[in-house]
Order: C-alpha cells, then structure tokens, then sequence
C-alpha cells in the first residue's frame, strides 16, 4: 500500500485514493499500510488488490496497535486473495491489540474464491479478530454492504470473519445487508461479542432511516434517493448536484456534468 509500516503516533486523514492498483505475494497487505497502528480519519479508496500472502485488508493488512482507531473510512474496491484471512477494512488484528472502527463503510469486494488456505477466513469489515489468541474490537455505526466471492470452505461473515478465543467484540450500531450469510463467526468457548450487529431490511433512499436508526443519520451518515446511504464527508465525491445549483438548465445557460459523481446526482434528482 501507500505505506508498509505506520506507528502508534501516525494520523493519517483527509485521503481519497482513487484508481490505484497494488499486487503483492507478500503477507501483511493494504491500500492504506501493511501494518497499520495510529489514527485513520476520513479516507477512502476504491483500490484494486490482488493479494496472495496471508492478512489482507481493503485499508490496513494487519492492525498491531493498543488502540488503533480508523473513523469515516470508505471502501469501495476489490480484494482478490488466494490465501488466508481477508477484510473489507482489515486484515487481521494481532493478539493484545485494540481496534476502534466507527462511521465506516464497506461496499466493495471481497473475492477469495481462489484462496488455497485450509483455515481462511473472510469478513466485510474484518477478516479474522485476535491473531494468535486475545484482541479487542469496537464497531459503531458502521454500514456493511459490498459483496463477497468465497467457496463453501471459506468462513464468511459480514463484520468478523473469524473471532479468536478470549477475544472481545462490542457493537453499536452496526448493519450489513442480507448478502452475507451471517453476522459474525466465533471460533473458540470464550469469545465474546456485546451489543447487536443487525441486518438491513431495506437500505435505499428514506427507507434507510427505518430499517437503520441507530446510524447517526445527518451528523455522519446521509441517505441517496434510490441508492444506498453514504457517509456525510464523501457525499459531494458520489452524489454532486452542485451543477443542478449553479446554472439555470437553458440554452444560455446550461447544465454541465463533468464526471461520475454529477452523473450519479443526476440519476438521484430523476428519481426524487
């Protein structure tokens, strides 16, 4: 990724990586940092990776961190992996670290229908939760949609795809579409999850709000008429009607759409 190793002091903040693609045989994989420790606040990547080593993640390989935090961070790429343990966010969290995600997203990828592993592992948020025996994990309101490619001996699940004994999960606010086959998968008698983590009856337009109440709605999360919700920060870089705004739609003064996003809040208006 963009960085091999960050450290407990590292804030790294405001990014948009867009169109990149990384490939690697090597473990320990992520757009954002291998091994990842230290701050990520308000980042997004829709990278493409295609891993082949064990601990891969859309953002960060493997969290080796005591208190980690990754918050507002987006994924809306693919990872392809043909061996163990892959994430949407996240790799694998190490034994003793502690990972805080909140107000994140997942809609991409996770392929590993390729992967070669006897133990693998895949989750939307996480791939496997307290490396080696302990770890604690803190999800809030967070958005699990995406999809996952995986064969039958694949554990899959939409927020951990596998969690360790003795390690600890809270969850507050957290949803994922019906897509993924389970919440969560403890391996292990002393693994601990607390709070909910909840399917999505329905997540497009207004309908989010009901089926989704506990996201913070207007403070760091806003809905898309016909389309999924998205976090409040990257809503211009996904839905942009500034253009709708700006002209008055005649033959003097016309509407003028330059790129994806434009296009994606004409489509919305249509709609609404």
């Amino acid at each position: 990724g963009l960085f091999g190793v960050t450290s407990s002091t590292a804030v790294i903040k405001n990014l948009y990586l867009k169109n990149s693609y990384f490939k690697s045989s090597k473990p320990d994989m992520g757009s954002i940092a291998g091994m990842g420790d230290g701050q990520f606040h308000t980042i997004y990547s829709d990278a493409i990776l295609e891993c082949a080593g064990a601990r891969s993640g859309g953002f960060i390989g493997v969290v080796n961190g005591k208190d980690t935090k990754m918050t507002n961070c987006w994924f809306a790429g693919t990872i392809t992996n043909k061996s163990s343990v892959t994430g949407g966010l996240v790799g694998d969290t190490f034994d003793g670290t502690k990972l805080t995600i909140q107000s994140c997203f997942f809609s991409g990828v996770v392929d590993v229908n390729s992967c070669t592993s006897s133990t693998p592992y895949a989750g939307g948020l996480i791939g496997q939760g307290g490396h080696g025996n302990s770890g604690v994990m803190v999800i809030k309101d967070s958005f699990v949609a995406g999809k996952v490619k995986a064969k039958t001996n694949v554990s899959v699940s939409a927020t951990v795809g596998g969690l360790n004994k003795n390690a600890k999960v809270t969850a507050d606010g957290v949803y994922y579409t019906a897509g993924w086959p389970r919440s969560i998968y403890i391996y292990g008698a002393v693994a601990d999850l607390t709070g909910k983590i909840e399917t999505a009856s329905s997540y497009a337009g207004e309908a989010a709000k009901t089926a989704m109440p506990k996201l913070g709605w207007g403070s760091t999360w806003e809905t898309v008429p016909g389309s999924m919700p998205v976090l409040k920060c990257f809503k211009s870089e996904v839905y942009d009607v500034s253009w709708y705004e700006k002209a008055q739609g005649t033959q003097a003064d016309p509407y003028i759409l330059s790129d994806r996003a434009d296009l994606y809040g004409f489509a919305a208006l249509s709609v609404s």
